[in-house]
């Protein structure tokens, strides 16, 4: 994914200062461009929510595909990861 992709995504979905104080503290690891996807989150990750239609509209591979927020950081994850209860 380009920088010019990653910076739509970015300005698609808010990261508003009230996440960021609860979630700073989060073990939620972003992944680094040499990391490996890891299937496993957190115990305080609690939710995934679906990218806005204006991200899959412009890059239709990510249909599917959702997010999460870890501090002001957009983790975008693949198809198929859930979150137990």
């Amino acid at each position: 994914m380009s920088n010019q992709d990653c910076a739509f995504i970015a300005s698609q979905i808010p990261v508003l200062p009230g996440n960021t104080e609860s979630q700073a503290d989060s073990s939620v690891k972003v992944p680094t461009p040499h990391s490996s996807p890891v299937p496993i989150f957190p115990a305080d990750v609690r939710e995934l929510k679906p990218l806005p239609d204006t991200v899959t509209q412009r890059l239709p591979a990510l249909r599917g595909d959702q997010y999460l927020l870890a501090g002001q950081d957009i983790v975008v994850v693949g198809k198929g990861p859930k979150i137990a209860s």
